[in-house]
């Protein structure tokens, strides 16, 4: 069980469309539904095939306002300045205590 889904992060920073199953860190944190990836919340297989198909079609489009949008948020919440900011935030804090 990976706590923090690097993959899905990638893939985003790639305009790729991801899908995955409702995962606590993976999930809501890195994807919101329908706008920049697809999350399966029930496990059904009915409803994988579905985000599967949906996800495909968005893969076909590099200029998608989707993959637009999977990129962007990368960059907004992981990319290197984002995260050594909030390192050195946390680190800060840290030493002062």
């Amino acid at each position: 069980n990976e706590g923090f889904g690097a993959v899905t992060v990638e893939a985003m920073a790639c305009g790729l469309p991801v899908v995955v199953t409702n995962l606590h860190l993976i999930s809501e944190f890195q994807i919101s539904d329908g706008v920049d990836g697809f999350i399966v919340y029930d496990r059904k297989v009915e409803t994988l095939a579905n985000k599967i198909e949906k996800a495909l079609k968005e893969a076909n489009n590099a200029n998608s306002k989707f993959s637009i949008n999977a990129r962007n948020k990368v960059i907004d919440k992981f990319s290197s300045k984002v995260v050594d900011a909030q390192l050195y935030c946390l680190y800060k804090k840290v030493v002062s205590d």
